[in-house]
């Protein structure tokens, strides 16, 4: 009788120790599911337009042309970086509406002088953020002719207004300063055994070097080796090329690659190119052997420096080239 008993006390301390432990268990799965529970994490806010610039800051910019191409995106993704245009984001903080939202800014005048340093590029004074989107774009020309590459031009814009009433502006973020650093950009420019010489006067080929109204600054000189010289009577100088896609990179990559090494160069760093020494971007010589994806430094006669980027080479054909210099 006495093991007997023991063992339905043994039984029963045993049943207990596993309902004690399944409760446990039972408790942390609870505690494990709940916390599990998904939070709401979408805005709750009032709906604002507001200034954004995700790539460099959130309410400034430093605007400036380049030849580095489409690689990189600008505020919009579908406004490439590019030449002697930009844009500044408009974005709506807030559900997408159905119906298109107009937004209505004004210039706010800085040294920035608007079509002398820089343009609208669209209707002036407004942006329209279509239906079921979150964003609109200002776009701009870059014009800043400034010689001093310390020139840097500025302007503002201020959100004013949207045409509806439950939008209004960020108390935050509805200014938004935009400074335009001085250079020129030529895209695409197309030389030929026929339209050999260049001039960064008015970017048009010509067939001959003298009797134009203008002087050249390059002369293409096509065949089996490609080069681009200094013209007879002037004194254009060359590097011997300054930026080129390392052997290890793919030739559906070098476009991109040339693209990234552009996109650093500024006003600042073209003032800086080194006119002696052994530096690869040194312009010491009168003429320079090219190719694809090459890039250049150069110095003209009148002392203004600058990059070409050669986009195309067809040997004894045509050249395609991309030229960013101080105006």
């Amino acid at each position: 009788m006495q093991l007997k008993k023991y063992a339905l006390i043994n039984n029963y301390t045993h049943m207990k120790r596993i309902c004690i432990h399944t409760c446990l268990l039972l408790n942390i799965v609870w505690l494990f599911l709940a916390c599990r529970k998904e939070r709401d994490l979408s805005y709750q806010g009032a709906t604002v337009v507001e200034f954004s610039n995700p790539i460099t800051g959130t309410n400034s910019k430093v605007m400036g042309p380049t030849i580095g191409g489409g690689t990189l995106l600008g505020d919009n993704p579908s406004i490439p970086i590019k030449g002697d245009r930009d844009s500044v984001l408009i974005q709506l903080v807030g559900a997408q509406r159905t119906t298109p939202i107009r937004i209505n800014y004004e210039v706010i005048a800085g040294t920035a002088v608007e079509g002398v340093d820089f343009e609208i590029v669209g209707e002036r004074g407004h942006v329209t953020i279509e239906p079921n989107q979150s964003a609109a774009a200002i776009y701009m020309r870059l014009m800043n002719a400034e010689i001093n590459p310390t020139a840097i031009k500025t302007v503002q814009f201020r959100i004013v207004d949207t045409d509806q009433t439950d939008i209004k502006p960020s108390a935050n973020y509805s200014s938004f300063s935009v400074s335009i650093f001085p250079m020129k950009v030529f895209l695409n420019k197309s030389l030929s055994p026929n339209t050999a010489y260049l001039s960064l006067a008015d970017g048009i080929a010509y067939a001959q070097p003298e009797g134009n109204a203008v002087a050249v600054d390059f002369a293409y000189i096509a065949g089996e080796t490609a080069q681009l010289a200094s013209p007879a009577g002037r004194s254009t100088l060359f590097s011997q090329r300054l930026f080129a896609p390392a052997e290890n990179v793919p030739t559906y990559l070098q476009a991109s690659y040339v693209s990234l090494q552009l996109n650093n160069a500024s006003s600042t760093t073209i003032n800086a190119i080194p006119e002696s020494g052994t530096a690869s971007n040194a312009v010491t010589a009168t003429s320079v052997a090219i190719v694809t994806n090459g890039v250049y430094a150069f110095k003209t006669t009148e002392g203004k420096k600058g990059y070409i980027r050669i986009k195309e080479l067809v040997v004894g054909g045509t050249l395609l080239m991309d030229i960013m210099y101080q105006p």
